[in-house]
């Protein structure tokens, strides 16, 4: 088994390390498909004008490329043959040229084409003019068609075109107004082609510390640490706690593989997905080891969670009364009095969210759509404490923390009595008081998150602790 000092041992800290660019990245944010020397052309489009077009539709203010052959009728489209072509990539000192692009799709219809070139002349009508070679199995695609999920095609390895001072690479969009589905809208976004570099070891907090990009944006890394959330598309990992020291991990093929709790290194590409930085394009992912505790959860104030330093990070916001439970979005709003922080729906989609009450929230830092939120993994990382949170300040505290036998619960105050609930509310014990201290006997309780509510002479209180 891979040990964890043999990673540490071979730190490498300083500055990124660029790959060799052949096609600059195609971000589409100047709102041109024709800009920098790509080829918008339009084979058919019968009877409308459709073309290959930018959009920020779902998006706003991060653009992208995107062909619809859709009419407007449900489920009719009309008959389309649409290419986006790069300008001529100049591969003839490449030794090891990928191809990388973000794609994504809605609907049922035709699948997109991905297609190259090497004698294309640059202008002509695409589907009479050069031979094209189609290398549309070498990419991953998005294969959900309830909605457009924004997906990494990977490597697309182009050595085979080594020694070409004119490779194209075309997408090429077609709809069928005969097809008893409808059609596809294809979206397409960041297209690169460079020259990996052997990826150097980073830590998280090296990746991630910095005001705005990344400074290894655009770099192969291996870097590791703990799992702390997951979903179909992907997951974070922590080393350490505190600011700077989680990332999201975009690795659809590798997410159903791993849990909290698991030990990984991962090699991927710093990138920053609409200004969050996460690891993209992995190529390699180890389960070093599994069953560690995982990071204890960053407290901050929902002001506070609005900020980059905990992108990937877990924190928790505690006693922060619900100012909205519904955004149209998914996403509901804490607010302790510093400012508003967003709950999302991504990872775990709390279902009972009511305005007014008391919440403490435990997830990841995430930020989307030009706006930071928190990531709930699950039931146990919402906890509604409405009717024991703090009246004022009791001094409340726990520790150990987590716990294994015994647990200490203290006050500023006397402690009156205390009763235990579990996350899900079950009633575990109750006990009576006399000091600013009880021991507490938490032997026979099973793993998890528990409430205590105290009562002292000052007022009630509740404190939470992890077995």
């Amino acid at each position: 088994m891979k040990k964890l000092y043999t990673i540490a041992a071979c730190l490498m800290a300083g500055m990124s390390l660029q790959a060799q660019t052949y096609l600059t990245e195609k971000d589409f944010q100047d709102q041109m498909i024709t800009s920098g020397g790509w080829t918008n052309y339009v084979v058919t489009s019968t009877p409308g004008t459709y073309t290959w077009e930018t959009s920020d539709l779902g998006s706003s203010g991060n653009f992208y490329a995107r062909a619809s052959g859709y009419n407007g009728t449900p489920g009719q489209c009309d008959d389309t043959e649409l290419w986006m072509i790069t300008p001529a990539v100049n591969l003839t000192t490449a030794t090891n040229p990928v191809l990388n692009f973000r794609n994504a799709e809605h609907f049922d219809g035709e699948d997109l084409e991905l297609l190259v070139s090497t004698n294309y002349d640059g202008t002509s009508d695409p589907s009479s003019n050069g031979n094209w070679v189609d290398i549309t199995s070498s990419a991953t695609w998005d294969t959900d068609p309830s909605f457009f999920v924004w997906t990494s095609s990977g490597d697309v390895d182009l050595s085979a075109y080594n020694g070409n001072a004119t490779v194209y690479i075309a997408f090429k969009y077609t709809s069928n107004s005969s097809s008893p589905v409808g059609c596809k809208t294809w979206e397409i976004d960041e297209v690169t082609v460079t020259e990996p570099i052997p990826p150097t070891v980073q830590t998280i907090f090296n990746i991630q510390n910095a005001a705005g990009d990344s400074p290894y944006k655009d770099s192969v890394v291996t870097t590791y640490g703990i799992v702390t959330a997951f979903n179909a598309n992907g997951y974070a990992i922590q080393d350490g706690t505190g600011a700077f020291t989680g990332i999201w991990v975009e690795d659809a093929a590798n997410a159903g593989s791993v849990n909290r709790g698991d030990s990984l290194e991962v090699t991927g590409l710093v990138k920053e997905n609409f200004n969050f930085t996460i690891l993209d394009n992995v190529s390699s992912m180890t389960v070093v080891s599994q069953g560690n505790a995982e990071p204890m959860a960053t407290p901050v104030t929902t002001s506070n969670a609005n900020m980059e330093d905990w992108e990937g990070t877990k924190i928790v916001v505690e006693n922060a009364p619900c100012t909205l439970d519904n955004d149209g979005f998914g996403q509901w709003v804490l607010n302790d009095g510093s400012g508003n922080i967003l709950i999302d729906d991504e990872i775990y989609d709390y279902p009972t969210p009511i305005t007014n009450n008391i919440y403490w929230v435990t997830g990841i830092g995430w930020y989307a759509f030009s706006e930071f939120k928190i990531q709930a993994r699950d039931a146990n990382d919402v906890l509604d404490v409405t009717g024991v949170n703090d009246q004022i300040d009791l001094g409340l505290s726990t520790y150990p923390n987590p716990v294994a036998d015994v647990l200490n619960v203290n006050s500023t105050y006397n402690i009156e009595s205390i009763i235990i609930y579990s996350i899900e509310g079950k009633l575990m014990d109750q006990l009576v008081g006399g000091n600013t201290q009880i021991r507490l006997n938490t032997s026979d309780y099973a793993k998890g998150i528990y409430v205590v509510k105290v009562r002292t002479s000052e007022g009630t209180g509740a404190v939470q602790f992890v077995k």
